[in-house]
């Protein structure tokens, strides 16, 4: 029991010692951090430590990462070494505020004798203001206080240390590029694009709207690939609806450097850009005559240790950050994905025959049938046709001119318009496919297997009209 009794006393002055010690800590805290009386800055008796009358119409803010000299002019403020940066407006008047009544939340010295205590003998910011009129008050930020999150200050003038809150203080700890009203990525719906071009080092593509092409048969299409091919290609509408759109949702998220000599062009990698996006565009319009719009965005390197790209418009000199994974999305495609794989799309409205040498040496003819023609034999007839123009490729490859294997495989389109022959043929390629050649020129790769299965299919359909 003596035992027991024992460790219940050592216990309980051990616990009195932690009491004693964390008594003695909050006496030094309070000590350090309130010296004198404490004041509440919401109270009657608060401390105003500025209090500047008049219109501020300039404000300075001096820190390690330099000078910023705002300065109002026509109701608009503007950085007087950065001439035409443009700045969100409305946190100025918040700033001057301040300067025209800041009001203490603590009095921590009534005099400036200990400034080095809290960072002020060397201050962290440096404000000044200046009214119309001439008149100028000027504020020193110390150290924060790690516990209340306040900042040690003190004014010009104003006898004393003090603390105020952190939302009066963080206007100030902005550097310029936070002040920058960003620009609006241009707002385009997927029907208004015109043109589209992506470049991405060696890679380049160009896509645009056409109202009539030689190398389209189909009738219904408007867009093409157009560079850097030899001539234009029908672009696969599907996929390039999905980069447009992702084109649409790009945003900028904030600025990086505004007017950057060529050294800090360099080393942004926007002095010589080696990925361009850009794109031409009309606005919905109640007017006769749209206007046409031309976008060009110059993409530079990655930010370091972060997810975006620097980003810089075509004539303008602010340089922006932008989501990395939003822009790799979109130069990730090259012209090849773009091409329609679909190569025998031909209206069968301007088709009076077509003739199909198929690969067992079988020769068939389907003569369309006419526009009117709703009965059940027109019906197989359209069915055959569709079955024709379904062949497709798996992948495209750059122009190929021979010379060639050739394949039996033969489509022969006879037309009732220009061009009013329209041929494909086949030739050996690879272990795993067949090049088709459109008018005598090959950039289809066709997959064997379905080749195979595209002469079986329309050897079935020609015997099913036959039945």
């Amino acid at each position: 029991m003596k035992k027991k009794r024992t460790r219940t006393l050592l216990f309980l002055c051990a616990f009195l010692a932690v009491l004693v010690a964390a008594y003695a800590a909050v006496m030094v805290y309070n000590k350090n951090e309130g010296k004198e009386e404490t004041t509440s800055g919401s109270g009657e008796d608060a401390t105003v430590i500025l209090s500047l009358e008049g219109t501020v119409t300039e404000m300075t803010i001096e820190s390690e990462k330099g000078t910023l000299e705002f300065v109002l002019k026509d109701e608009v403020w503007t950085e007087k070494n950065h001439e035409g940066f443009a700045m969100r407006q409305m946190a100025f008047a918040s700033m001057a505020a301040i300067f025209e009544k800041l009001v203490a939340t603590h009095t921590i010295e009534e005099n400036t004798e200990n400034l080095s205590e809290y960072g002020l003998d060397k201050p962290a910011y440096t404000l000044t203001a200046r009214t119309e009129d001439g008149k100028e008050t000027q504020l020193y930020i110390g150290m924060q206080n790690s516990v209340t999150m306040d900042y040690y200050v003190y004014a010009k003038d104003v006898p004393g240390v003090y603390t105020v809150g952190t939302t009066s203080v963080n206007y100030f700890k902005r550097d310029l590029m936070e002040f920058a009203d960003l620009p609006s990525f241009p707002t385009v719906t997927e029907g208004n694009f015109l043109s589209l071009e992506i470049k991405d080092g060696e890679e380049y593509l160009k896509a645009e709207t056409l109202t009539e092409s030689a190398y389209d048969m189909s009738g219904i299409l408007s867009w093409y690939v157009t560079e850097p091919f030899e001539h234009e290609y029908v672009a696969h509408t599907t996929m390039l609806d999905t980069i447009l759109s992702a084109v649409a949702e790009l945003t900028y998220s904030r600025a990086a450097a505004y007017n950057p000599d060529e050294a800090e062009l360099a080393k942004m990698g926007l002095d010589k850009p080696q990925k361009e996006l850009a794109f031409s565009y009309k606005k919905d319009s109640t007017e006769e005559k749209e206007e046409t719009y031309n976008f060009r965005l110059f993409i530079g390197n990655a930010l370091e240790g972060s997810d975006y790209y620097y980003v810089m418009e075509e004539g303008s000199s602010l340089v922006l950050l932008m989501n990395k994974a939003s822009v790799d999305t979109i130069l990730s495609y090259s012209a090849k994905d773009i091409v329609n794989k679909y190569f025998a799309l031909i209206n069968i409205e301007t088709v009076d025959s077509v003739r199909i040498l198929l690969d067992d040496g079988s020769e068939y003819e389907l003569t369309t049938p006419e526009n009117d023609a709703d009965d059940a034999k027109a019906d197989a007839l359209r069915d055959v046709y569709q079955s024709i123009i379904s062949i497709h490729a798996e992948k495209i490859i750059d122009s190929q001119t021979g010379p060639f294997t050739m394949l039996p495989l033969t489509l022969t389109f006879y037309r009732n318009t220009e061009p009013k022959m329209y041929q494909i043929q086949f030739a050996e390629y690879d272990t795993s496919y067949y090049l088709a050649i459109v008018d005598g020129e090959g950039i289809y790769l066709v997959n064997k297997r379905d080749y195979d299965q595209y002469c079986i299919d329309v050897k079935a359909g020609f015997d099913g009209l036959s039945e």
